[in-house]
Order: C-alpha cells, then sequence, then structure tokens
C-alpha cells in the first residue's frame, strides 16, 4: 500500500444465492476522484456498504491509512 488512504484486498459478499462482491482488491489515494458504476444489482451499493464500514464481507480485508479495520468491534 503506498499513497493508498483506503484498499481492500480480496473482498467477498454473497447476498443468498447472489455474488453481489466477487475478490474485488482495489487501492484509493488521497486527492482523486473515483467512480463506482455498473449495472442494476452489480453490488454497488454493497461494495460501498463494506467499505464504509456499515457491512461485513463474508471474506477479504478494509485498510484504512494503512491499518486493518476489517474485524474492529462495535
Amino acid at each position: 500500500m503506498n499513497n493508498a488512504i483506503l484498499s481492500c484486498r480480496k473482498l467477498n459478499k454473497r447476498l443468498g444465492n447472489t455474488v453481489a462482491v466477487d475478490k474485488i482488491s482495489y487501492e484509493f489515494e488521497s486527492s482523486h476522484f473515483y467512480a463506482i458504476k455498473g449495472h442494476h444489482g452489480a453490488g454497488k451499493s454493497t461494495f460501498l456498504q463494506i467499505l464504509g464500514l456499515l457491512e461485513d464481507s463474508d471474506n477479504g480485508s478494509v485498510y484504512i491509512d494503512g491499518v486493518d479495520v476489517t474485524n474492529l468491534p462495535s
């Protein structure tokens, strides 16, 4: 993780029989703008909720400023 302020590694999330997030790894750098786009039902909202720590992933990790925040207590 170089200049990443937010990053994720191998995020997975299933909603019932549907794979909403499938092995996503990405680094978001500060001072950049990002857009998340895709078809209806592609998992955009689920992905953002996981990154915002509003929802747990089934597997994978989320890092904020290099710190793994995946399993922080509520």
